[in-house]
């Protein structure tokens, strides 16, 4: 069994241990603001709350996933290589649920941002055009984890393309919605304004707000993991070696 006793993996496997831990501190923080807003709370709507439990529900199966892909590769399949290629089915469920909670938080952000709209039409564009955006970018999502699942039948890693698509898909849309709803939230805090049912504040501050409120930091994370998927090939590396076996390295999937 090829080993790489010799290798330095710290690149890939460091990122991946550290990944598991900030989804997991991240995770137990969700966990806190579910129970406030749906428990000590309580006076959201039925969707709102049916989609924070979806959410939630999906976010704690990633949170699983990664602990055992780093648990397989870093401790019980260490040394390892040919299982570490393959890579454990593990993966294709942390790639799928990062999907799913995507699509509910892109999903939610759409219903919010149109409520905001008077004009039905524009309504209906919305509804139609992001909305498909959405559906689209779940599915390159779903085609990254099946490629995942198909090329672990044949002992291979597989090709980087679905990766790419996906990651290019989560970050347009993210952008799309960060770029159409800003405008949606300024224009519904003006109005306020005028009628008098909130303060006006300073512009740095309200500005922030929209950028948080319209997905600005999910922008940001989705926009930078995409250009370092392409910085670090890494992302999509197999393990080989060479003779002698101090000489094993990552080689580069092309």
């Amino acid at each position: 069994m090829a080993a790489f006793t010799q290798l330095d993996v710290s690149p890939a496997f460091g990122t991946l241990l550290a990944g598991s831990w900030l989804n997991t501190i991240l995770f137990s923080l969700e966990g806190f603001l579910v129970w406030d807003r749906l428990v000590l709370g309580g006076s959201d709507a039925l969707w709102v709350q049916a989609a924070l439990l979806a959410a939630f529900a999906s976010d704690g199966a990633c949170t699983a996933s990664q602990v055992a892909t780093s648990w397989a590769d870093i401790i019980s399949h260490w040394g390892e290589s040919d299982f570490v290629n393959v890579r454990p089915a593990s993966v294709n469920v942390f790639i799928a649920t990062t999907g799913f909670t995507g699509l509910v938080f892109h999903a939610f952000q759409l219903a919010r941002g149109a409520g905001m709209v008077r004009a039905r039409a524009l309504q209906g564009a919305m509804a139609v055009v992001l909305g498909l955006l959405t559906v689209g970018a779940f599915g390159t999502c779903i085609y990254a984890a099946a490629s995942k699942y198909v090329a672990a039948g044949t002992n291979d890693t597989g090709s980087s393309v679905p990766n790419t698509v996906w990651l290019s898909a989560t970050a347009g849309l993210n952008v799309v919605l960060l770029v159409v709803l800003v405008p949606i939230y300024a224009a519904r805090r003006r109005e306020q304004v005028r009628a008098g049912e909130v303060e006006e504040v300073g512009r740095a501050w309200i500005a922030t707000s929209w950028f948080i409120q319209a997905g600005g930091l999910g922008t940001v994370v989705s926009v930078l993991m995409l250009v370092l998927s392409f910085a670090v090939d890494q992302s999509n590396s197999k393990l080989t070696r060479t003779e002698p076996e101090k000489n094993a390295r990552w080689d580069g999937q092309v």
